[in-house]
């Protein structure tokens, strides 16, 4: 699965998910165009489980139940560790619900 292709998998999910009632979405974001650095994340499509390496960031989407249908309650932004290689705890994004 390709970089590309796994970014648009992870939207399509987001998208087309049966059930948004507390489920979070994240899309992981490669910022220097480097496979070599960065943290990797575990992917998954009808050809089975992979690790994708190179990804800076990770953009966290929290969906629940609202009065009017599913709402975005809030979006997190976790940075990866070089040293650790390892995603560091989700902060919240300011400005959002």
């Amino acid at each position: 699965m390709t970089r590309k292709r796994f970014l648009a998998v992870a939207l399509g999910v987001a998208l087309f998910s049966g059930s948004a009632w507390g489920q979070t979405f994240s899309v992981a974001i490669d910022t220097d165009l480097d496979a070599a650095t960065g943290c990797a994340v575990a992917a998954t499509d009808a050809g089975g489980s992979t690790s994708l390496s190179g990804f800076e960031l990770l953009f966290s989407i929290v969906v629940t139940q609202g009065g009017s249908g599913p709402q975005i309650s809030q979006t997190q932004l976790q940075t990866c560790n070089a040293g650790t290689g390892m995603f560091g705890a989700p902060t919240v994004v300011e400005g959002t619900p």
